[in-house]
């Protein structure tokens, strides 16, 4: 497990942790989660809600592609498991990219084009969009063309293939998968800092939160330590990772 993937669960938990505390409180929770998170339906707290679900479920591959990587727990050497794994995987990140998008969205926080653009242009999308969704269709007119995915650079950690019929005449792509998921976690990362940040300052003037101790900012702050590197998950939380027991 990376370092940011450590962050990502911290932040998902924390958030989830912050709802269910008024979730388990409130006599009137439709009327106090949407004044608390400051959205104006219904239908905006469910799309943030899901969004977390959909974070802590696509986490859970993530993390099994760490610990088993492309060819999975078994101990025979099946292509069937990797095409799954690795269509899985990168379909993960893609629900992660739209997971974030909705929550920031719905809780209208800035989310510019230029931010919009660092989310969507990640590279590991271009991937998957050329090896886990649009192989054969990949672009427009002209300019479409198909891809193979090489099966032996998979099992090399790789991300490889190549289309003989773009223009000029051949294209092809090699990444390091390991890599690539590095550099989407950092800007997930980075955007589930902003959402952590906005609603933990929120208890602060919040009465379900008014014997909490220690607070949620101080929970957050001590993500954001983790997340600077400047300690370390097992300083912070102890030998059995992430807790919070204090309602």
């Amino acid at each position: 497990m990376t370092q940011n993937d450590n962050v990502i669960d911290l932040y998902v938990k924390l958030l989830r942790k912050i709802i269910g505390l008024i979730a388990k409180d409130s006599d009137d929770f439709d009327t106090d989660i949407l004044e608390f998170l400051g959205v104006s339906s219904g239908q905006s707290y469910t799309f943030i809600i899901d969004s977390l679900y959909l974070l802590e479920d696509t986490q859970l591959a993530k993390h099994n592609f760490n610990e088993f990587g492309v060819s999975g727990p078994t101990k025979y050497q099946n292509f069937g498991e990797v095409y799954l794994r690795i269509y899985g995987l990168l379909n993960a990140c893609y629900l992660q990219q739209q997971a974030i998008i909705e929550i920031k969205k719905n809780l209208r926080l800035p989310l510019d084009n230029n931010e919009l653009k660092e989310i969507k242009e990640c590279p590991i999308f271009d991937l998957r969009n050329t090896f886990a969704a649009h192989t054969v269709n990949r672009g427009y007119g002209e300019k479409k063309k198909s891809y193979i995915l090489d099966r032996h650079g998979l099992l090399e950690g790789n991300l490889k293939g190549y289309s003989s019929n773009s223009e000029p005449g051949y294209d092809s792509k090699n990444a390091k998968i390991t890599e690539e998921i590095q550099k989407w976690d950092f800007f997930l990362t980075k955007h589930l800092k902003d959402v952590s940040f906005f609603v933990s300052d929120k208890t602060k003037t919040n009465h379900y939160f008014d014997e909490v101790a220690p607070t949620y900012t101080e929970i957050f702050e001590r993500i954001v330590k983790v997340q600077n590197k400047t300690t370390s998950y097992t300083d912070i939380w102890g030998e059995n990772g992430f807790e919070i027991n204090f309602v």
